[in-house]
């Protein structure tokens, strides 16, 4: 089973993944914890802005991944094409429950190519979301400082659609 755990930055994935492991038995088979980022490397934990993490245990996956009892992977939209038919594969042939967590889309509004194929096929779909002090949903993460002219590749900001669309207008008139 695949279980496809989505929403922006700061929307609590990475928290719904520690929770989900905290869960699961650990009496009933080894359970395999990835964390991708960017560079197309591992992580050594799935960790929280609030400082909960749990370690990733690579060697397992390595050695034994067929014989997981589940796997739980965050930062899925780093996946490539390679690390996509692992899942499928997993979730798929051999029965493993598969848990995947990551954003849908980056910061111009485009889908990440894995996480779209991940949901396309998931048997079930977790959409966290984030809400700003007014209660507004902020469904984007931009990469613009607050002028919202000028892109500042470390100041992530989570937007509503509306700011969001507005925003890529000014952008596009620059």
């Amino acid at each position: 089973m695949l279980t496809v755990i989505t929403g922006p930055m700061g929307s609590g994935k990475s928290q719904r993944l520690i929770d989900i492991y905290n869960g699961l038995p650990k009496d009933e088979g080894e359970i395999v914890v990835f964390a991708l980022d960017k560079r197309g490397g591992l992580a050594p934990f799935i960790s929280t802005r609030n400082g909960n993490r749990i370690r990733t245990n690579v060697d397992v996956a390595l050695t034994a991944i067929s014989q997981a009892r589940a796997m739980i992977i965050d930062e899925c939209q780093w996946l490539d094409k390679g690390g996509f038919s692992i899942i499928v594969s997993l979730a798929d042939i051999y029965g493993i429950e598969v848990y995947a967590g990551g954003l849908r889309v980056d910061h111009k509004g485009e889908p990440f190519e894995w996480t779209a194929s991940l949901l396309s096929i998931a048997d079930r779909v977790e959409l966290l979301t984030k809400t700003s002090e007014t209660g507004e949903n902020l469904k984007y993460d931009i990469l613009v400082n607050d002028d919202g002219l000028n892109i500042d590749k470390d100041n992530y900001k989570s937007v509503t659609a509306k700011e969001f669309w507005e925003l890529q207008s000014k952008l596009l008139e620059k």
